[in-house]
């Protein structure tokens, strides 16, 4: 192994001596082979999040859903029932996610718990930083045990005090702290970081409203379990199917019960879905970019072998044989990827941070860990090893056909023809992919720039949002409302506030829709297909707080409160329940109940979930008390005259609910902005990847450009040299090469843009308000690159322009 020391001692002492040069090349490595890792790394976070759980390879998911979902969720009694009667399972266990409002000192917050079940941590077991883990015995104590994650432990307990010293109050529960769970513990769940976990039992101790959370209809919690020995999935569906049938109702028009039994090694069905998408746009781009990386090292090393063409040659007379020098080459450039492959692992380590752009903006705990696997580090040896030896193919193949004869007596600045071409390949190459990306960024941020400025049917700008749930604390059916009027009521006295009102959800809300059959005939649902209605329960000054327009009819008044049967419509839902006639004045039956409604007001159409969505019908109806008890909405329109918009009335909501209740904080505080952030997501990821693939893209062609246009500069000084002397002026020379570059990428936009139209036409319906084919977008696009192109090249033109024909003449 002498000659490999011999080889990396000698590719050590050349970087050394062209540390410019040197750091390029890394800088370009270090780029395409980063960008991947981090891609990987939260690609595995997310889809092979389960390999990282405890104990993962032997228990698995249990879906039982509907077979209208048949991935949901399950309820408490339908959980209770599976751990007690199946035979096919050794081990049954639950979790559920659910906000609590905790109490440390004189400090009152929203907190995120996971109840989970007492066979939770046998199936995960884990090692706790301070105390145990949740038991069985837990189940039944008559105190609330938790276990807190180490995050919440350190930030919230200064110090970190032992856990018998700690005092924390949970729901005006006093809660006993048993242990402290690792941040390093990554249940199957999600992404999901919970503040701590408790006993599924003890939740019926926060005082939430009686049977919440018990109710058969109620899907709250995730399932998994282990099977018996000799326990195939197949069986194991087949028994909790048996069960969940026997516990269904048997009412004619209830959805049939369905199960799965996926191993949790598997991955996540929905995950599993998404898995061809996200791997194709998300990992093929970066590997896309990785090539481009890898086209510019190659032209790099390509011209530095020709520069070097002389001492190769020289190394060949002196016996070396071809393969030899290949063999040098080789660990010239795999020295060079293990440097950028180090720095591409510190660009994982660092993640975290870099990825915050691309966090769902929900109001949970989130996190997305990563961790430098054997999987990470097999994939970066991958890395590593086609960004060592896939740039050095053709200057290997050009090594070893090089005339030595002729490189011995050149100067070191000729190359062959095959070796320009070589060159003007790989500079072609990097400048499509940049068009690629570049054209595709561009698109998808106009289209998220044309979703932002889309009018989503109500006035976003002055409203802010206060969401409270009065149930946890304590706080149920007349005790919620009175105690949502009083904040209302002490919002709407600042002269800040325009309008306030309530309502059970507002548009771009996070979970399921509340949808309804609508029935405008004699005829029951039950007997003939009925269409269905997104519902808002709202409080009569709604519309005047959103911005809504009133297109005919009135709101709700006093009188709508007592009856409950009046309700309001969008325009969508007039047209398609009543196309013939008006629509104010209707009636109409509700649900299978057929619960009798009557409009008497025509409100103008919004959108409810995503902005390139189509108008769906949607019903207003006045919330009841019962469901002030629930997660609502309080939301204000500021006054006209009010400074600061919609963030200056956050505070206001704030104090007027702390002066109401000091003992309930409120689940969620932001702008109606904010809240439009979330169907933004996606957009707004897409827009961020291409766009970086794009600059990272554009930087690494536009460093191959002025490369490769730099090395023919030097290499035709002699040229230039004459046609300066025979009449050429600087302007002629400098033009001459702008031109030549010009003309050499001129084919590489043309292959950028066609793949990036063809790509954005298949992905179009996910385009808002833009066409995928839009010429302004791709001809910008284009044109920046060109511009580009001439910026790379202004420099070495320059260069030549400033030669001396008579050094030049002389020097060759």
């Amino acid at each position: 192994m002498d000659w490999l020391k011999y080889d990396v001692r000698l590719a050590l002492r050349d970087y050394i001596r062209r540390p410019g040069l040197a750091l390029v090349m890394i800088g370009t490595l270090a780029i395409g082979m980063g960008v991947n890792a981090v891609a990987f790394g939260a690609f595995e976070s997310v889809f092979f999040r389960s390999t990282r759980t405890p104990n993962a390879e032997s228990f698995g998911w249990l879906f039982a859903g509907t077979r209208a979902n048949p991935l949901g969720n399950s309820s408490l009694p339908a959980f209770q029932h599976f751990a007690e009667h199946s035979k096919t399972l050794r081990h049954v266990a639950a979790e559920g996610r659910l906000p609590v409002v905790t109490r440390v000192g004189d400090h009152t917050e929203q907190a995120w718990a996971m109840a989970v079940s007492d066979a939770y941590f046998t199936l995960m077991p884990a090692r706790p930083v301070a105390g145990r883990l949740l038991v069985a015995a837990d189940q039944s104590s008559s105190g609330l045990p938790v276990v807190l994650s180490e995050r919440f432990w350190r930030s919230r307990f200064e110090g970190t005090p032992a856990l018998s010293d700690i005092r924390l109050t949970i729901s005006s529960r006093s809660a006993t702290v048993v242990g402290v769970m690792p941040d390093s513990f990554e249940g199957p769940g999600g992404l999901f970081e919970p503040d701590f976990w408790l006993p599924l039992a003890g939740v019926d101790q926060l005082g939430f409203p009686a049977g919440g959370f018990s109710d058969p209809e109620s899907r709250w919690l995730t399932l998994f379990g282990e099977p018996a020995v000799g326990a195939t999935p197949a069986a194991v569906e087949a028994e909790i199917l048996s069960l969940a049938n026997a516990m269904s109702t048997t009412a004619a028009d209830a959805e049939p019960p369905a199960v799965r039994f996926v191993p949790l090694l598997d991955g996540h069905p929905e995950l599993s879905q998404a898995l061809p998408l996200l791997f194709g746009v998300v990992l093929v781009s970066m590997g896309l970019l990785l090539l481009v990386a890898c086209f510019n090292i190659a032209g790099m090393t390509l011209a530095r072998s020709v520069e070097r063409g002389r001492e190769q040659a020289m190394r060949a007379a002196l016996g070396a044989s071809p393969w030899r020098l290949i063999r040098a080459l080789a660990t010239e450039s795999l020295v060079l990827a293990l440097i950028a492959g180090g720095v591409g692992v510190l660009l994982v380590q660092w993640s975290e941070i870099l990825l915050g752009f691309f966090s769902l903006p929900a109001p949970i705990p989130q996190r997305l860990q990563f961790a430098v696997s054997g999987r990470m580090l097999g994939v970066m040896g991958v890395l590593v090893l086609l960004a060592a030896f896939l740039p050095i193919v053709v200057p290997a193949r050009h090594l070893r056909r090089r005339d030595l004869v002729t490189s011995v007596r050149s100067s070191g600045q000729s190359g062959g023809p095959g070796e320009q071409r070589s060159r003007r390949v790989f500079v072609r190459l990097q400048v499509a992919g940049s068009m690629f990306f570049l054209a595709l960024g561009l698109l998808v941020t106009q289209s998220f720039t044309r979703a932002l400025s889309t009018d989503p049917g109500f006035d976003p700008e002055k409203v802010a949002l206060l969401q409270v749930a009065p149930a946890l604390a304590g706080r149920t059916g007349d005790a919620a409302r009175l105690l949502v009027d009083r904040v209302i009521t002490r919002i709407g006295t600042s002269p800040s506030v325009a309008a306030v009102a309530a309502a059970d959800r507002v548009p771009f809300y996070v979970g399921f829709p509340d949808r309804r059959r609508v029935s405008t005939s004699a005829q029951p649902c039950v007997d003939t297909a009925c269409p269905e209605s997104t519902n808002y329960a709202v409080t009569g000054s709604f519309f005047a707080a959103m911005g809504i327009p009133v297109v005919a009819g009135r709101t709700f008044d006093e009188q709508s409160v007592a009856d409950a049967s009046a309700v309001m419509v969008n325009q969508t839902a007039a047209a398609r329940f009543w196309p013939d006639g008006p629509a104010v004045g209707q009636v109409f039956f509700e649900g299978d109940e057929r619960i009798r409604r009557e409009v008497v007001g025509l409100v103008a159409d919004t959108i409810h979930r995503g902005f390139n969505e189509t108008p769906v019908p949607a019903v207003y109806r006045v919330l009841s008390a019962d469901e002030f008890a629930r997660p609502v909405t309080i939301l204000a329109r500021a006054a006209g005259e009010a400074q600061g918009g919609a963030d200056a009335l956050t505070p206001i909501l704030i104090d007027a609910l702390r002066a109401e209740d000091s003992s309930l904080p409120p689940s969620l505080v932001q702008t109606m902005r904010q809240q439009m952030a979330l169907p933004l997501w996606v957009p707004r990821v897409t827009a961020g990847l291409f766009g970086l693939c794009g600059v990272l893209a554009m930087v690494l062609a536009t460093v191959g450009l002025f490369g490769t246009t730099w090395y023919s500069v030097n290499r035709r000084t002699r040229e230039f040299g004459i046609r300066l002397a025979i009449g050429a002026t600087t302007t002629d020379v400098r033009r001459l090469v702008i031109v030549e570059g010009v003309r050499m990428a001129a084919p590489a936009i043309v292959v950028g843009l066609l793949a990036a139209a063809v790509l954005a036409h298949l992905g179009r319906a996910s385009l808002v308000g833009i066409s995928s084919l839009d010429p302004m977008v791709y001809g910008g696009a284009a044109l920046f690159q060109l511009l580009t192109i001439v910026g790379a090249s202004w420099w070495p033109a320059r260069r030549a322009s400033r030669v001396d024909p008579q050094q030049a003449l002389i020097s060759q």
